[in-house]
């Protein structure tokens, strides 16, 4: 049994549209009687049509809702409905509620990438401000104007892994400016990075598409090694994780195996990075003696060669 009144005056004016069409239909002896009975059906849902509108007039963003634009609404609702039947109010009740159930919620549209362009850099915040002052500003600095500076002094820091992840530790901040300004900085270190990648990507497919011939060739090794490093770059900058980046480091090595042989020592260092970043720590070591082989030198591999036995241990711990 319905318990709500307002499903319940629905349900009976549908009803009562469907017996006053089917009393219509009846058999022609009987015509006069089924006419009349079907006035009165229609009569009584138009009543329960119109109780039910009522009750929702106020939820209606019809004239002020006041209960007129229900009645307008209903006056032509009643007129339709015995031309098209019961198929209208079904419909007629459904967008009411429909409007009912998802209110149209006012939405406010911020340019995110022009905050970062034209915020200027505190003059208090020097250049030699380290790392762990500015996660500590962002942590715990009660100041709203403190910790924005630390999110715009993340500009001129070397390392872009460290300035992405004081980025994304702004982005919780609880004051709304600070996130919006971690958002904007975000947002343009992505747009720059991808937009190498596009760049490049285009230059590769020109190259591929050129005369074959060894300086196509080696310009065509060229560009696929730096869009190599760019996609290792977005990695290992933060901007992109997970399955992503998962995609993207494939995609990096898939570039570097294709190069033709002999490799030069740059594309045999790229490949280690990749596979460190991938887990492959035998993989990077081997591509590390091979980039030194080819020429490499000894202090740019000296830090992976200690990051791919130290790895390496890990995974014999772990295996043990």
């Amino acid at each position: 049994m319905i318990q709500n009144p307002e499903k319940r005056l629905a349900a009976s004016a549908l009803a009562l549209e469907v017996a006053a069409v089917a009393l219509l239909s009846g058999a022609p002896a009987r015509a006069g009687v089924c006419v009349v009975l079907a006035l009165v059906a229609h009569a009584l849902g138009a009543a329960c049509a119109a109780a039910f509108l009522a009750r929702r007039a106020d939820r209606l963003a019809l004239d002020g809702g006041d209960g007129r634009g229900a009645r307008l609404l209903f006056a032509a609702a009643s007129v339709a409905l015995p031309v098209v039947g019961p198929a209208a109010l079904v419909v007629l009740f459904a967008r009411v509620a429909r409007r009912h159930a998802h209110p149209a919620a006012p939405l406010v549209r911020t340019p995110l990438s022009g905050v970062a362009a034209g915020a200027p850099l505190p003059a208090e915040i020097a250049t030699e401000i380290g790392l762990g002052s500015l996660e500590a500003r962002l942590r715990f600095d009660p100041a709203p104007a403190s910790r924005i500076a630390a999110v715009l002094a993340t500009r001129r820091l070397h390392d872009a892994a460290d300035a992405t992840r004081l980025l994304r530790l702004a982005l919780r901040d609880r004051h709304e400016d600070v996130r919006l300004l971690a958002h904007a900085l975000l947002e343009d270190r992505d747009r720059q990075a991808f937009h190498r990648i596009e760049q490049l990507e285009r230059a590769l497919v020109a190259a591929s598409g050129a005369a074959a011939g060894e300086r196509a060739g080696e310009r065509g090794g060229s560009i696929a090694c730096l869009l190599a490093e760019a996609l290792c770059d977005l990695c290992e900058f933060g901007l992109v994780s997970g399955e992503l980046e998962t995609f993207t480091l494939r995609r990096a090595r898939g570039l570097l195996e294709q190069l033709p042989a002999p490799g030069t020592a740059g594309a045999a260092l790229l490949m280690a990075r990749v596979l460190l970043r991938q887990g492959d720590a035998g993989g990077a070591r081997v591509a590390l003696q091979e980039s030194g082989r080819l020429g490499a030198p000894a202090a740019l591999l000296a830090p992976l060669l200690a990051e791919a036995g130290f790895r390496a241990r890990q995974l014999r711990g772990v295996g043990a």
